[in-house]
């Protein structure tokens, strides 16, 4: 069982995380939705590299080490003057077989410079990369920004197939749609707190929560562009 407990985050003076729990069992996914701002990556990024020292990530009772954890991140930066190639093999030398096979499957180019990829091409390579190092851990930090139809159909197809079936899942987003084909459970981020947590028979009740609001800055847009 991994286990979140009170998990809190300050900028300064301003409190971002407030006291996040949750827990998921072995090959188990949960979303984590929010509208921008909420902490999403910020909860991400206390996980990861704060663990060590604040002790709220445990896995069975034990603590949760960074070498656990395969970490997509939002944003997608590389060495600029090596190849895909070349990269993948200094993250996994021994698994290249692995990565041809899957820069083929996402019609990735391996002797392009990373610096010369797109958005898109970015978020494919950091998937492989973490791919190939096979943790029991996965964050994924808005995986289907930037990718395009094929690839975010191959990834939602990816998720729910047998090699994440032994696996912790934990998946970020601000699009309802791309995590309900593949959450066990949606955690709603708002303010720094879990508002609410949805099963999947209760997954087509969030949009419900958003209505009004969506609906009234709808209006309110249309008649400020007609004016």
């Amino acid at each position: 069982m991994l286990e979140v407990e009170k998990l809190s985050a300050h900028y300064g003076n301003l409190e971002v995380l407030k006291e996040i729990t949750f827990s998921l069992k072995k090959g188990g996914k949960i979303g984590i939705l929010g509208v921008n701002g909420a902490g999403k990556t910020t909860m991400f990024n206390t996980l990861f590299y704060l663990n060590h020292s604040k002790h709220f990530f445990k896995n069975n009772g034990t603590i949760v080490k960074q070498d656990d954890i395969a970490f997509i991140e939002s944003e997608n930066e590389f060495y600029p003057f090596l190849t895909v190639k070349e990269f993948l093999q200094l993250v996994c030398d021994k698994n290249m077989e692995l990565s041809i096979t899957l820069c083929d499957a996402f019609s990735l180019p391996m002797d392009n410079l990373t610096n010369t990829l797109s958005t898109g091409q970015k978020k494919k390579l950091a998937i492989i990369a973490n791919l190939i190092v096979d943790k029991n851990i996965y964050f994924f930090d808005e995986p289907f920004n930037g990718l395009d139809f094929e690839s975010y159909e191959m990834l939602q197809k990816l998720f729910v197939s047998s090699f994440f079936s032994t696996k912790y899942v934990i998946i970020t987003s601000h699009i309802l749609d791309s995590l309900n084909s593949i959450c066990d459970e949606i955690l709603l981020i708002k303010d720094g707190q879990i508002a609410k947590v949805f099963n999947q028979e209760h997954f087509a009740d969030i949009k419900g929560l958003y209505s009004d609001s969506i609906n009234s800055g709808v209006q309110s847009i249309i008649k400020a562009i007609e004016k």
